[in-house]
């Protein structure tokens, strides 16, 4: 639909139903649906399914939908729109929490790249994976934050940061 509403509309109704769906057909769903409303051009889309992240995650599986979720955090937290930099600072740490606690871990998106033609084999990129990569991933966005023109972003990164070192111990 042209119209935002009515795809945020979508997206919570995707989150409601995804639970009918369970993991055996979780891909079908994320790919046909939950996928293209993460990438939507309106923030407020993509917003409302990560509001909902729990719901998805618990139904379809962090690895159906883990780092699609983390990609579009990542992807919002350089949004032009200080309110939705913000409102991402406030839902990294609810994130972080689904995905820890639904699979224990995030999974790669890769083990890692075939290497290049001609290359050697030594140059093969490993991907990591579980807590260490989400604890980065994440972590990540909140330094970018700290350094924003806008107080509240800061302020939400802040608090975001204290939320994700009280989640990932003090050696993170």
């Amino acid at each position: 639909s042209p119209i935002t509403p009515v795809r945020e509309a979508a997206a919570r109704a995707a989150c409601d139903v995804a639970p009918l769906f369970g993991r055996a057909a979780g891909a079908a769903l994320a790919e046909r649906v939950v996928e293209p409303l993460l990438l939507d051009p309106e923030a407020e889309v993509a917003l409302a399914l990560l509001e909902r992240a729990d719901t998805v995650a618990r139904a379809l599986g962090t690895d159906v939908v883990g780092h699609a979720l983390v990609g579009t955090a990542q992807s919002l937290a350089h949004s032009e729109q200080w309110r939705v930099r913000t409102e991402v600072a406030r839902l990294v740490p609810l994130l972080a929490d689904t995905l820890l606690d639904t699979e224990a871990a995030l999974p790669a998106a890769a083990k890692g790249a075939k290497a290049r033609a001609g290359g050697d084999e030594e140059e093969e990129e490993e991907y990591e994976e579980g807590p260490g990569y989400l604890a980065d991933s994440l972590g990540a966005i909140c330094t970018l934050w700290l350094g924003d023109n806008v107080c509240a972003v800061r302020e939400a990164a802040a608090e975001c940061l204290g939320k994700l070192a009280a989640r990932f111990g003090a050696d993170w």
